[in-house]
This record gives structure tokens, C-alpha cells and sequence, in this order.
């Protein structure tokens, strides 16, 4: 299904977007940890494992991260309830 013309696994992703250029918040799978994942997940098949007889992969970790740095640019309160509760606060 498309919404706006772009799919929605797109769109998926764009929600994640890197906190340290873009975003106040974000709440979502480490993109690193996948790529881990997904490497050793390709090394297994080149290795002769048949993917159908594999598990599906999904994240193991969500992660909560604030960017206190550009709230503050934008002369926002971030609530210390928040900033207790989040994984990574870049500050």
C-alpha cells in the first residue's frame, strides 16, 4: 500500500531518522544492530543454510533517544520524566 506516492516501509524508516542532524526524538530499532544482524544472517546463507528454514529476523532492542541540544536551540522544556526515560540524551 502507498501513501503520498511512497511506499510505507519508506516512510517506516524516515520516522527513524538520525537524531544528531534531524530530529528532537526518536524511538525506534538501532540501525547498526540490524546491520549486524542482517550480516550474519547473509553469512549463514553464503554459507550453505537454505533462508527458508531460517527465522525471521527482528529487532532484539527498541531505543529511546532525546536530542536536549536542539530542544534547547528551540527553546523547548524537555520534561525530566522524558529525559529519564530515554536510552541517549545528546546534549
Amino acid at each position: 500500500m502507498r501513501a503520498n506516492g511512497k511506499p510505507r516501509k519508506l516512510l517506516k524508516q524516515i520516522l527513524i531518522v538520525n537524531v544528531l542532524k534531524q530530529g528532537r526524538i526518536t524511538y525506534g530499532a538501532n540501525n547498526y544492530i540490524i546491520g549486524q544482524q542482517s550480516s550474519e544472517y547473509l553469512d549463514k546463507v553464503l554459507h550453505g543454510a537454505d533462508p527458508a528454514n531460517m527465522p525471521l529476523l527482528q529487532p532484539t532492542k527498541i531505543e529511546f533517544v532525546l536530542n536536549q541540544k536542539l530542544a534547547d536551540q528551540f527553546g523547548r522544556k524537555l520534561p525530566e520524566a522524558l529525559v529519564a526515560s530515554a536510552d541517549e540524551v545528546i546534549k
